[in-house]
């Protein structure tokens, strides 16, 4: 059998927050009911899960496999990596150690571009052999889901290649991965101080081609100070819309720039690198309800109070939206600021909150 199993509880469907987050739990003496891939039941000394249906596979002729004894625990799940590069960074983590900033590293040609510049330089094959390497060790550590970006190309070649590994990799390995397209991840020094143009080559030669050979699952960009600006983020994460591509992006890591709510704007399924997650959930709720009070304001005089760099995005959604629903949507707000206020839910993220907005102006 199996002599724990770890990360269950007898208490079924209860939220951890907090210190709690470090407490976990097993069952003893454990066993799991296994339908085509799938867990149906399990359970062990402390408790059932999937009573009703444990209750017909012991009236069914089933397999049982043994483990005599093992421990079992969750897969991880490797949500945001980017195993397909070159070379890694070492002096520049000794730049961090000495108190050299991200931005400064990033200006003087280190970060992104140093990685861009590395793999630019390296074989499809040469890529492969690298980045199968190490999802083998990722896997021996109980990885079995992992998305892997791309954002290390920053040329239409070049972020292909890292796709097309991603691809190989998808077909070889059996654990899911999922491939997210990042050719937004920094501007390449050959289009410094000109941005928009780095835009159009990522929107009309990148994504196309991104889409046409089926190599990616999402798109993400990098949407932060000294990078990708909220109105050049939303022009990417339409574009990709359009062409049947769902979005992530990089928010608010180097400071508050409008990157939740351009993500929001466009119904991205997250925000990630956010440093506006130490804030707490009430200081979101009232990012949020700030954002909507200016949908109101537009509605009513035409004119933007709190977010002035999202007015194209705030002139869409009030358009689209209808003041009874905008009222509705107030109301959800202050219903979740109450419950943000209690200290065991202060540290939920943003999901349900998310979902609303999304109902109510999409």
């Amino acid at each position: 059998g199996i002599s724990k199993m770890w990360g269950v509880s007898a208490e079924q469907g209860r939220y951890r927050s907090g210190a709690e987050m470090s407490e976990v739990e097993a069952f003893t003496s454990a066993w799991m009911l296994v339908d085509d891939g799938v867990i149906v039941g399990l359970g062990g000394d402390e408790g059932v899960y999937g009573e009703d249906v444990v209750a017909m596979g012991d009236a069914m002729d089933l397999e049982r496999i043994d483990l005599g004894g093992l421990e079992v625990l969750p897969g991880l799940v490797d949500s945001h990596t980017h195993i397909v590069f070159a070379a890694p960074r070492h002096e520049e983590f000794e730049m961090r150690i000495r108190g050299e900033s991200y931005e400064a590293i990033a200006a003087a040609g280190g970060g992104i571009l140093n990685s861009a510049r590395k793999l630019q330089a390296m074989s499809e094959d040469d890529l492969y052999v690298q980045a199968a390497e190490r999802l083998r060790t990722m896997i021996a550590h109980g990885t079995t889901t992992v998305e892997i970006k791309s954002g290390y190309g920053l040329t239409t070649d070049s972020e292909l290649k890292i796709l097309r590994v991603v691809k190989r990799l998808k077909q070889d390995f059996d654990i899911v991965i999922k491939a997210t397209f990042l050719g937004a991840h920094g501007i390449p020094t050959e289009f410094k101080g000109e941005p928009d143009r780095y835009v159009d080559l990522v929107i009309e030669d990148m994504l196309p081609k991104v889409v046409a050979e089926g190599l990616a699952d999402h798109i993400d960009v990098f949407c932060d100070r000294g990078f990708f600006t909220v109105e050049q983020t939303d022009r990417i994460l339409k574009a990709a819309a359009a062409m049947g591509l769902p979005s992530k992006i990089h928010a608010n890591e180097l400071g508050l720039t409008g990157g939740v709510q351009v993500a929001v704007a466009n119904g991205s399924w997250s925000a990630v690198k956010s440093q506006w997650l130490d804030y707490g959930l009430p200081w979101l709720v009232t990012v949020m309800q700030k954002w909507s009070y200016d949908l109101f304001l537009y509605k009513l005089t035409k004119e933007i109070t709190y977010f002035p760099a999202e007015k194209m995005v705030l002139e869409k959604l009030a358009s689209q939206s209808s003041l009874s629903n905008m009222l509705i949507f107030q109301k959800k707000l202050n219903e979740l600021k109450a419950y943000a206020s209690k200290p065991v839910n202060k540290e939920i993220n943003m999901d349900v909150m998310m979902m609303e907005y999304r109902k109510i102006f999409h």
